[in-house]
């Protein structure tokens, strides 16, 4: 997030120790990743390896090349702690008009492809979009899950903020098959 750039160390330290704690629980681990254009995306996959996760989200898919990128700094540090090759998920996320338009080609640009999470609110701020934006919000479900179910992976919608007008959300994905929702 912009507001904590100055504190990506402390973030990083922090999701390591949760990491850990939560694998602990026999529970899979995620930790979400910035973007490939931030020039942080190397630097959290590293210190997201380093801990025992079963997947990494990178925020802010909007073509192949960047989960071809997070899938080439996921294999580096595998290869550097000695891990199994190919463990670690990566769950792109599309938070954009851009993302939205070639999921099918990010989906087919890594192996390591195992989930698709939709962002809401992500999509909201790319679009500049008001609060009726429900329509929008059901086309997009609509074409994350038919692209999803083509590649044979799940899906999961992302609600950060709930606004008027989102309340419906959560069932039209979980009617549209939806894996589940995060919030």
């Amino acid at each position: 997030h912009p507001s904590l750039h100055g504190q990506r160390a402390e973030a990083r330290r922090l999701a390591a120790r949760y990491a850990s704690a939560i694998a602990k629980t026999d529970r899979p681990v995620l930790v979400r990743v910035s973007d490939a254009r931030s020039g942080e995306m190397a630097a959290d996959v590293e210190a997201a390896v380093a801990a025992p996760v079963t997947g990494i989200l990178v925020s802010g898919v909007e073509e192949p090349q960047d989960v071809r990128d997070a899938d080439v700094a996921v294999r580096k540090q595998e290869m550097r702690r000695k891990l199994g090759a190919g463990g670690i998920a990566i769950l792109p996320e599309i938070d954009s008009a851009e993302g939205l338009v070639a999921l099918s080609r990010i989906l087919l640009a890594t192996d390591r492809a195992r989930a698709v999470v939709l962002s809401v609110d992500g999509l909201r701020s790319d679009l500049r979009l008001g609060s009726d934006a429900a329509p929008l919000f059901a086309h997009a479900m609509s074409e994350v899950a038919i692209q999803s179910d083509a590649a044979r992976v799940p899906w999961v919608l992302h609600l950060a903020h709930h606004r008027p007008g989102t309340e419906h959300l959560p069932s039209l994905a979980h009617d549209l098959g939806a894996l589940g929702v995060t919030v």
